[in-house]
Parts: C-alpha cells; sequence; structure tokens
C-alpha cells in the first residue's frame, strides 16, 4: 500500500517526487511489517549557461531490528530499479534496509551533451540487519560488526545524442567502503567500475 505526489521535471524551477510504501501481511507463520518512503527534489535553471540542475534524493528503506522474532521488518522492493537506488551503485546496494542519500548536478553544455555528477552515500537503517544487493539478497550479515555507515560512490555520467534515434552514454563511479565494510572484513575492498552504451530509441 502506498502513494505518491509529483511534479514534472521538464518544468523549469522547482520539480519534486515523493512516495512511500508500507507492506503488510504474513509469510508462513510470520508477520511482515515493512515499510520504504522516498523525497527526490530539484531545481532546473533553464535560462543559465548549460541549463543547471541542482538535484538530490534520500531513500529510507526499513531493516529488520530482530532477526529472532516472528516479524518481517526488511522491505521488500520487489522489482527495484538499481539505477534508481544509488546510482551507479547498481547491483552492489539495493534498497532493503538502507538509507541511500545522493546529491547531483546536471549540467547540459549543449542541446545534445549531457553531464550528471552523483555522489550517492549509504548506511544502513537498522544496524540489527545486513547488507543487500538489489535483487535483494543478503550480502553481509549484519552480525559482523555494530557500523551503519556502508559507503560512499562519485559518479559521473556523459550522454551524447547521436541524431534523432541513438545516445550514447559513457559512466565511470568509484565506491569507496565505509566501517561496516572495513571493520572485520579483511577481503573487502574498494570498486572502481567503467561503462559504455549505446541506446536505441524508435
Amino acid at each position: 500500500m502506498g502513494g505518491r505526489l509529483w511534479r514534472a521535471h521538464h518544468i523549469n524551477g522547482l520539480h519534486f517526487n515523493i512516495f512511500g510504501v508500507y507492506q503488510f501481511g504474513t509469510f508462513g507463520n510470520e508477520e511482515i511489517s515493512a515499510l520504504s518512503t522516498a523525497l527526490d527534489l530539484g531545481y532546473k535553471l533553464q535560462d543559465l549557461t548549460w541549463t543547471p540542475q541542482v538535484a538530490g534524493s534520500l531513500q529510507v528503506s526499513s531493516g529488520d531490528s530482530n532477526p529472532n522474532d516472528n516479524r518481517l521488518e526488511t522491505f521488500n522492493a520487489m522489482f527495484p530499479a538499481g539505477y534508481y537506488y544509488g546510482g551507479g551503485l547498481i547491483v552492489q546496494v539495493g534498497p532493503a534496509n538502507a538509507i541511500i542519500l545522493q546529491p547531483e548536478l546536471d549540467l547540459h553544455p549543449t542541446t545534445t551533451l549531457g553531464i550528471y555528477l552523483k555522489g550517492p552515500f549509504v548506511w544502513r537503517e537498522d544496524t540489527a540487519d545486513g547488507l543487500y544487493n538489489t535483487p535483494g539478497n543478503l550480502i553481509g550479515v549484519g552480525s559482523t560488526n555494530n557500523k551503519r555507515y556502508v559507503g560512499a560512490s562519485p559518479e559521473i555520467l556523459v550522454t551524447q545524442e547521436l541524431g534523432r534515434h541513438a545516445i550514447l552514454s559513457v559512466s565511470y563511479y568509484h565506491f569507496y567502503r565505509g566501517g561496516f565494510l572495513t571493520q572485520n572484513r579483511p577481503i573487502s575492498k574498494d570498486v572502481d567500475y567503467f561503462s559504455t552504451w549505446l541506446t536505441f530509441k524508435f
């Protein structure tokens, strides 16, 4: 059960997207009680050079406070879009048991060239629960340590329109580990990720 309130991003000036979801029910003999909420906020300056847009988003999804009771409190996003939850983190960090804060600056030097700078910061919502990837698989148990901060991932994305039907995209990000991924985890390491792709639109 949820709701959404928004103002379209193509309008000059303020735009926003606010939504919240509450999950309830049962799974076997366990009670489901989980929630997620998000706020996307931005301001577009259409009349300035390079048409800058300053934006930010905050997503908070619940985690399980006690793995030994009969309540399931970890939010299940069902069909999550990895790029929405944390930018370039994609499948590394998902929306379950997560607080994701992401500032962003968009620039358009020409009508066909876009430069997007963003940097998501990730914390665990509940330190009793672990870390999940985008599909919802547990990739770090919560009992390893009590650190809440997971890490940050500054990213640059450049897009270039190639005529009416094609867009070339190039992206790079570096993931800096936080306390949850460094304390008592000797084999973990930072991540560098580079990708490029071509999109055709019909």
